[in-house]
């Protein structure tokens, strides 16, 4: 009797111990499973702690090709003199501003203006024998008419009167060429412009630009300084994406805070290789309404590819290959649905087109999906990844023309997350882990 009742009594305390070990393992258990799902249970997402983020914005944005360059004027002239002899008056100094026809130099006129005067004079003289000639002819005619006169008699008259009409072109030519002389020893300003260089004093001697076979004694160089052209070496690189009337951006480095526009007037067709460096001249021609530029400054030159205004903008460092975030995306790990729809599509395409070369297709679709990039975009207090349609770009911002709106938080680094395959892997090991526990 007493060892049936001991034998209730272990069976009891048995029973008991069990009872208590199984609610270990249940919540051992519990355990287990919340750290395996708040470890792995959102693989499609990304806590946003400690992660640098920004913001879309609007703005504008400019793709654009830098050179350097040098200003030189549009319009510039190099005066030189008609006539030869001393200069007598020189009113104007270098940086003068000028205006078309203003006197800016003259010459000794003592000799000219006696030849002026001895042709005006000779040209008196024709006028008188010609009408006195003129007169003799008509007298010598009716006297022929009476027969007072003979033929030969006639015949001379008419004569003299042709020399004097010879004697009045020629005392006109002297009396213009000799005019014409006179105002070459008056220089005036051919443009109106700043004088850049002035080569001669008052008191110098100077020969003729026409008759002297050195090409005579530069007196001065006058520009127009309106417009001016920048002269900018551009690399090769660069130069195939440059195209006649283009708008450009010009800073001089004298006026760094100003800023001076134009465009692109001609593209040298010949290339310039210096220390093995293959460049080509762009020549822009830029507005200077103030007159600031001045001729030899250095410029930087902006020519613009690409310009828009008030789009969304990202940060470049934020737009990541679709392949980088296939741990993120909410629906697929390889690429998204949309994109997986649009490359099914392009492929039919291209077999309907009787393409099937499989390289032929892949080329396509890279061609067609480099304006799609992938982000991961701030969700409900975590980053997922998210396809975005971009616009230009530059070094440092990118146009985002579908996927996101202004004012979403972006990540602009690549957070460390495990893939797919390790995520899963990591499961079945801590499982295993688990129930090896659970088992003891």
């Amino acid at each position: 009797m007493q060892k049936n009742e001991d034998l209730t009594d272990n069976t009891i305390e048995v029973r008991t111990m069990k009872k208590w070990q199984i609610g270990i393992l249940i919540i051992i258990a519990l355990v287990a499973v919340t750290f395996l799902y708040l470890r792995f249970g959102k693989p499609t997402g990304v806590n946003s702690e400690k992660i640098r983020t920004s913001t879309v914005t609007r703005g504008n944005i400019s793709v654009t090709v830098s050179a350097t360059g040098v200003i030189e004027p549009v319009n510039k002239v190099e005066v030189k003199s008609k006539a030869s002899g001393l200069i007598e008056y020189l009113p104007v100094e270098e940086g003068d501003f000028v205006k078309k026809g203003q006197l800016i130099a003259r010459l000794d006129q003592t000799d000219v203006k006696n030849d002026y005067k001895q042709a005006k004079a000779n040209l008196q003289v024709a006028e008188a024998e010609l009408k006195y000639m003129k007169a003799e002819w008509k007298r010598a005619q009716q006297l022929f008419e009476k027969g007072m006169m003979s033929d030969s008699d006639l015949s001379k008259q008419y004569l003299q009167y042709v020399q004097a009409k010879s004697q009045l072109v020629k005392a006109r030519t002297s009396l213009s060429l000799a005019e014409e002389r006179l105002k070459d020893t008056i220089l005036k300003a051919p443009i109106s412009g700043i004088i850049l260089q002035k080569n001669v004093q008052a008191g110098q001697i100077i020969a003729s630009g026409i008759s002297n076979v050195t090409g005579g004694t530069l007196i001065l160089t006058v520009a127009d300084l309106n417009k001016v052209y920048v002269k900018a070496s551009v690399d090769e690189t660069d130069i195939g994406k440059v195209e006649k009337g283009q708008q450009v951006r010009v800073v001089a480095d004298a006026f760094p805070e100003d800023t001076y526009y134009g465009k692109v007037l001609r593209i040298a067709p010949l290339a310039k290789v210096e220390q093995n460096v293959t460049t080509f001249e762009v020549t822009t021609e830029v507005d200077n309404p103030q007159i600031k530029l001045k001729a030899g400054m250095n410029a930087t030159v902006e020519i613009i590819l690409a310009e828009k205004r008030n789009v969304l903008l990202l940060p470049n460092e934020a737009l990541h290959d679709p392949r980088a975030l296939r741990p993120y995306f909410a629906r697929s790990p390889a690429v998204p649905d949309s994109v997986r729809q649009q490359r099914r599509q392009l492929s039919i395409t291209q077999m309907g087109a009787g393409r099937t070369n499989p390289d032929a297709i892949r080329e396509a679709f890279r061609q067609r999906f480099a304006n799609r990039k992938a982000v991961l975009v701030k969700r409900k207090g975590r980053f997922v990844a998210q396809m975005v349609e971009i616009g230009i770009s530059n070094f440092e911002q990118t146009e985002i023309v579908h996927g996101l709106k202004e004012g979403d938080v972006v990540a602009l680094q690549l957070p460390t997350a495990p893939s797919q395959a390790t995520a899963s892997s990591n499961r079945n090991r801590d499982l295993r882990r688990s129930m090896r526990f659970l088992g003891r």
